[in-house]
């Protein structure tokens, strides 16, 4: 813990020369931009709908309910 009470990795504000200075470290604002684009691009990453959500096998005309591509029940 440093002199102001705060532990090294937080968010720190402070007045310097009647000025606000604000710091945190880098992998604060990496991990706030990659945990959104992460959740995208999973989202994103799915088959559409009449697709086998595992191999993508396309299932138009399939009245089996058995993807034939890798067997997965739909």
């Amino acid at each position: 813990i440093r002199a102001g009470g705060f532990p090294r990795w937080l968010w720190v504000a402070r007045y310097q020369y009647g000025v606000l200075v604000a710091s945190c470290p880098i992998w604060m604002l990496l991990l706030a931009a990659a945990l959104p684009t992460a959740f995208l691009f999973w989202r994103d990453s799915r088959y559409p709908p009449g697709h086998c959500q595992r191999c993508g096998y396309d299932l138009t005309g399939n009245v089996s309910g058995v993807c034939p591509e890798c067997g997965r029940a739909v």
